[in-house]
């Protein structure tokens, strides 16, 4: 059956959390002048990588939000798959880097989300669904060891939320999404993303989306936000009024 075929990303999502705790819809696309790309097919890694590490730098400082941090990150959302071996030449040359790791799971995540299309489940085939869990089995594992090679790792929970979201691991996507805020209890792009995991069409409810409405109100939003949440309870409201 494909659902076997998630198995084993779901009891790494499981573990993941686990883990944690001892431990103390389509993505957008890149930037098509993306300066990540040609420094990994040149080989430049030092540069890249301290490019990268100075902006992670700036969000464990408090001098950048989540959310920028995020939009610093599309770098890499990549899916050429000639630049697989350049990811693994970088993490190689510095295998501490928390930014040459995340970004690699990155990387993984969109192959992952490309490989699987954009289709119903049924309308996939099983070679797609092997290709996206190859994929996001790959993604997981280095998002998983990223989680301790930096005292920030917002962007890790981040991506992690969008693959168990992807891949149905629901009992998992709350403790994620509330690690992911504790590191930036500012962000908006993770409570978007987290509303979206709410969605009946995803296996979630109406009632659940109120109430996590309810809760982001009581963060505080401002009146695009506040717009835009509202305009996603209503259509799906009328998504469940046409079933």
């Amino acid at each position: 059956m494909k659902s076997s075929k998630y198995l084993m990303i779901l009891i790494s999502l499981a573990t993941l959390v686990s883990a944690c705790s001892r431990q103390a819809p389509i993505p957008s696309s890149p930037a098509a002048d993306s300066p990540a790309s040609p420094m990994l097919r040149s080989g430049r890694y030092q540069e890249l990588d301290g490019r990268y590490t100075a902006i992670q730098r700036r969000f464990d400082n408090g001098d950048l939000s989540g959310d920028d941090l995020r939009v610093a990150f599309r770098d890499f959302y990549v899916t050429d798959r000639s630049l697989g071996p350049k990811f693994d030449e970088w993490v190689a040359q510095y295998p501490q880097s928390y930014v040459a790791r995340v970004a690699r799971g990155i990387y993984y995540k969109k192959v992952g989300f490309e490989a699987r299309g954009t289709k119903y489940i049924k309308e996939t085939s099983q070679s797609q669904i092997d290709a996206m869990t190859a994929a996001f089995e790959k993604s997981v594992a280095d998002l998983r060891a990223s989680l301790t090679m930096g005292p920030k790792p917002f962007l890790s929970y981040f991506h992690l939320l969008d693959i168990g979201m992807a891949v149905g691991a629901k009992e998992n996507l709350r403790e994620l999404f509330d690690r992911a805020i504790a590191l930036d209890p500012s962000s908006y792009a993770v409570r978007l993303k987290y509303m979206v995991t709410l969605e009946p069409r995803w296996g979630g409810s109406m009632e659940e989306m109120r109430n996590f409405y309810a809760e982001c109100q009581r963060a505080g939003l401002n009146d695009a936000q506040n717009k835009e949440l509202q305009g996603m309870l209503a259509q799906e409201q009328a998504w469940l009024a046409q079933r």
